[in-house]
């Protein structure tokens, strides 16, 4: 019974479980904006001539200003 107690009330445990999926969830936003960053990227070299045009700004504003590029 001791040790099903301490296991339960072990607070390092429980916060080195929750760190880690934090960091988890960090790389996978990480990912995740590299890849919108990557499409708009090649969307933009199909789609446009213009290397340096307003859509591709706001795009990458638009980006940004997503909750997962906000961390």
């Amino acid at each position: 019974m001791k040790d099903a107690l301490e296991f339960a009330t072990n607070w390092r445990r429980v916060f080195m479980e929750m760190y880690t999926q934090l960091k988890w969830l960090n790389a996978y936003a990480v990912i995740n904006e590299l890849a919108m960053q990557k499409i708009v990227k090649k969307s933009m070299k199909e789609h446009f001539d213009l290397k340096d045009n307003v859509i591709d700004k706001n795009l990458t504003a638009f980006i940004k200003s997503k909750e997962f590029a906000k961390r």
